[in-house]
């Protein structure tokens, strides 16, 4: 499978109170654009991301894991993230920043197989549907290990490109159900995300600081 460079329970109020703004619009409000620069020797990167709370932003791990900076672009307002936790097992990564970003919380949800879902992302520039063809237990190696070990997650139906590692993928209601972080070595046509509780786990993990180790040419825990 090829890597692609390019909370806490958070509730959105649903109901008597639901937003008329199309859900079209509201996944494509939550999408943001990853940059970096480089640690070490490794290459600047970028990468898709979703907005879950004014501070949060959600990413992929392998865009973010060999940045010495990362910035975060909502519409052309660029601002500085930190990095505050990070999961290599499953490929994600929570960012801070200090500017409020125009984003409520977000609600996670689960999803079934042959479920229609949207991707929104900022490297297609738009929100298009996919279906989910399984949900699947998928083994790959850490990133940047040589450790296998098991994501929770689903496959698509539609090959993802280059800079769409950490679109969220929603349900009809605008829920988050995934993030994807790769595509099918075994399939032209198929790439994989992480499920909703990959998500949470991240959410849930114990925020730390970050700080490039140039001779790793990695982000590592300082505090």
């Amino acid at each position: 499978m090829k890597l692609l460079a390019a909370v806490t329970s958070i509730a959105l109020v649903l109901g008597a109170c639901a937003s008329t703004v199309p859900v079209e619009t509201q996944i494509a409000e939550r999408a943001a654009l990853i940059e970096t620069t480089a640690c070490g020797d490794t290459s600047s990167t970028d990468g898709s991301a979703v907005i879950v709370d004014r501070d949060l932003v959600l990413a992929s791990a392998h865009v973010v894991i060999g940045a010495t900076d990362v910035y975060v672009d909502k519409d052309g307002d660029r601002q500085a993230a930190r990095i505050v936790a990070i999961d290599r097992r499953s490929d994600l990564a929570l960012l801070e920043v200090d500017r409020a970003l125009d984003a409520d919380p977000l609600e996670l949800a689960t999803v079934a197989a042959e479920s229609e879902v949207l991707i929104g992302n900022t490297a297609a520039d738009r929100v298009r549907p996919v279906v989910v063809t399984r949900r699947a237990e998928i083994r790959i190696e850490e990133v940047r290990s040589t450790v296998r070990s098991a994501r929770h997650g689903f496959e698509i139906d539609e090959r993802v490109e280059l800079g769409e590692s950490g679109s969220g993928v929603y349900n009809a209601d605008g829920q988050l159900v995934g993030v994807i972080f790769g595509r099918s070595t075994l399939n032209a046509d198929r790439s994989f995300a992480v499920n909703h509780e990959e998500v949470q786990i991240i959410l849930d993990a114990e925020r730390s600081t970050f700080q490039c180790n140039p001779e790793s040419h990695i982000v590592e825990a300082v505090g």
